[in-house]
């Protein structure tokens, strides 16, 4: 049955009455319960739907012992929700009807659209057109429709919510499920309930024609009964959009939980820069979570592992776990896994971590009373219990300490049960709040995520205060590459550390300039269709100022028997000081917008694949913590008696590299390597590539 929208909670009436029905048309509607429109209504029914269902279909007067009507029109009262099952080609004529009939909401079943082929893909095109004029919301076409489990409107015909079909009746709870794939969406939600995790929501959205993703996102946000919110993404197309609605649930303490599908290397971009490959696909996402605090999970087993934490703990305070375990070689193997992501397993005063209680679950032993001295120890900030749960017992005997012990503490406390848990085990790891699993790399997995949920998201100020040259602008389509002295004359302007030296079209010139520059110069091919030099041979490191007439023709002879080319001029430049090579870039991001790039550099960034990226806007202590957050920082921290790096010199470079991103048509900019000097000493850029973007489309 449908509840009042909650005032003030910013949930649009629309996607209220799709999500909370009092009337359900079911069109398509079917006696056959081996037919879409046989199961829905079924599943209405048996999972406990209190409000009125009016199964549409002309031939019968009832379907499931409900009166049926022949059309929507035919209904005459006011219809929350219309669930639409019927042939593709059938669809814009039912939606027409429920235009007419004032219905506020549909959810299409029905596939054969956009995800088919442009015929149906100007289908949905139509569909949407009337729906919209209606004022009329839309979930799908092509879905698996939704499950709200604390309303019981199981509208939907997938498997995993159907009694029928062996699916257990759902505990309403704090985590939902929102999936752009419907059958992953509800797949997460039959293995969380396998698990005795408690739901309040899933949702399918299948082809998104109207209500997307982000849509759900923003109502589960705003839903009373929702804390954590598990998505299933193939892709955004509103990044601004999530962004804000990721900053929204972090002030409201709304966890979410992302695993992004599609996270191999770069795909349709081809474009030359090294900051381009490092991105791949998925790299701005990941920015974008960090950032605002979402969680990211790579498959299904750890989304559910993830959304088990987050619901029945807190958010750890630091790394460091305490093991108790009443199996020496568990307590062993979970201490190794905590060790693998990065977790402490401490030292501690008085006893041993793990401590192995082998043998005293036989005898009884108060083993609560041991997790609670762990769970009172200051040195801890999660606990875990590693034990077999096979026998019901082991847990229902001490059910009122450990239930009193979970009461009194926010401190994180799990389990890591080595045998499969008995069903009434599950039902009282439910009943008592603490997350579970059968192996140890996943309850080490479930504290990583809390760890990472306790960390405080720092604000970043809302954009740089850096001026600059006017912005660059470009008029034409596609791109338009500029050439390293063009690139670095404008990183000059920006206040950026360039090599002193400059750009030479001939051998005498280029003498010239080596001599009025003093000591030994690089002299580097200039080139419109050569952007990794060294590749080709196109740089000369180290040359006296007599030697460069003859490096010139050198440099030519490579670049034409290399690539074919034919070269424009020289780069002559004093050789820099030593220190750390570093790579910094920007890059506009199709769903994001601009991003800047900061990683270990040289000839081997694409190898190394030590990157970090950060959306904007970006400050200087974000873009402190992302060098720090690099493999290579303690290197730049000074490892191994080293002279310690310039890093706030190099967190200035990005800020930099932010403004120039930020303000200007640019689609790379590509910074390898920058040297970063000693401590109070600077950077500079070494080589330098920059592409301009022409105006984007829609």
């Amino acid at each position: 049955m449908a509840a009042d929208n909650p005032a003030g909670r910013g949930v649009s009436e629309s996607l209220w009455r799709m999500f909370w029905p009092s009337t359900i048309a079911v069109v398509g509607a079917s006696t056959n319960l081996a037919t879409y429109g046989g199961q829905t209504v079924d599943m209405l029914v048996s999972q406990g739907f209190t409000g009125r269902i009016v199964p549409v279909n002309p031939k019968h007067e009832s379907i499931a012992g409900l009166p049926t009507a022949p059309s929507v029109l035919a209904i005459g009262d006011a219809i929350d929700l219309a669930l639409i099952m019927v042939p593709a080609p059938a669809v814009l004529d039912v939606v027409r009807e429920c235009a007419d009939a004032g219905v506020a909401c549909v959810a299409i079943f029905s596939a054969g659209f956009a995800e088919q082929d442009a015929v149906g893909a100007v289908r949905q095109e139509e569909v949407l057109a009337v729906a919209r004029a209606a004022g009329m919301r839309v979930l799908g076409p092509n879905c698996q429709g939704f499950f709200n489990v604390h309303g019981s409107v199981a509208a939907t015909f997938s498997p995993a919510a159907d009694p029928r079909r062996g699916a257990e009746r759902p505990t309403p709870g704090n985590v939902a499920v929102v999936s752009q794939s419907g059958a992953l969406g509800f797949a997460l939600f039959h293995a969380g309930v396998a698990l005795g995790l408690g739901f309040s929501h899933v949702v399918s959205c299948g082809n998104s024609a109207d209500v997307d993703v982000l849509d759900v996102i923003e109502l589960l946000v705003d839903d009373e009964h929702t804390d954590v919110v598990l998505v299933v993404l193939e892709g955004l197309h509103d990044g601004p959009r999530f962004r804000e609605l990721a900053a929204r649930a972090a002030r409201r303490g709304t966890r979410l939980v992302v695993s992004k599908l599609g996270r191999s290397a770069a795909g349709s971009r081809a474009a030359a820069s090294h900051t381009a490959h490092l991105a791949g696909s998925s790299a701005a996402y990941d920015a974008v979570f960090q950032r605002h605090g979402v969680l990211s999970a790579t498959d299904l087993e750890e989304l559910v592992d993830v959304g088990m934490a987050l619901a029945r703990c807190a958010a750890a305070a630091g790394p460091r776990v305490g093991i108790v375990s009443t199996s020496g070689g568990a307590g062993v193997w979970l201490a190794d896994s905590c060790d693998d992501l990065g977790l402490e397993v401490p030292a501690l005063a008085g006893t041993a971590n793990p401590l192995d209680l082998t043998g005293r679950v036989i005898s009884n032993a108060n083993v609560a009373a041991t997790v609670r001295g762990f769970v009172e120890d200051p040195a801890l900030d999660a606990v875990v219990l590693s034990t077999s749960l096979s026998d019901p017992l082991v847990l229902a005997r001490e059910a009122g300490e450990f239930t009193a012990l979970v009461s009194s503490t926010a401190k994180p406390i799990l389990v890591l049960t080595y045998t499969r848990p008995s069903p009434a085990s599950v039902s009282l790891l439910a009943e008592l709040g603490l997350p579970w699993a059968t192996s140890p790399a996943r309850v080490a997995r479930m504290i990583h995520h809390l760890v990472a949920a306790g960390r405080v998201m720092p604000e970043v100020r809302e954009r740089s205060l850096i001026a600059g040259p006017p912005a660059l602008s470009f008029a034409g389509g596609g791109e338009k590459v500029l050439d390293e002295p063009t690139t670095k004359r404008l990183l000059r302007a920006w206040g950026v550390a360039v090599p002193e030296g400059g750009y030479a079209t001939s051998a005498g010139g280029a003498a010239r300039l080596a001599a009025s520059l003093g000591g030994r110069v690089v002299v580097k091919v200039v080139a419109a269709d050569v952007v990794h030099k060294s590749e080709i041979g196109g740089v000369a490191l180290d040359v006296e100022s007599s030697g460069v007439e003859r490096v010139f023709g050198d440099l030519a002879r490579r670049a034409e028997a290399a690539a074919g080319i034919a070269m424009d001029g020289v780069l002559v430049e004093r050789m820099a000081n030593a220190g750390h090579e570093i790579i910094v870039g920007g890059l506009y991001d199709e769903t994001f917008g601009p991003l800047v790039m900061v990683g270990s550099g040289g000839i081997y960034a694409e190898v190394l694949r030590d990157t970090c990226f950060l959306p904007l806007p970006l400050d200087h202590a974000e873009a402190t913590r992302a060098v720090e957050r690099l493999r290579c920082a303690p290197v730049l921290a000074g490892a191994r008696g080293r002279p310690a790096a310039d890093v706030p010199a190099l967190a200035d470079l990005l800020v930099r590299v932010g403004a120039i991103v930020e303000r200007g048509d640019v689609s790379e900019l590509d910074l390898n390597p920058v040297v970063v000097h000693d401590a109070g000493k600077g950077i500079t850029v070494l080589d330098a590539w920059l592409a301009l973007r022409g105006p984007r489309v829609g």
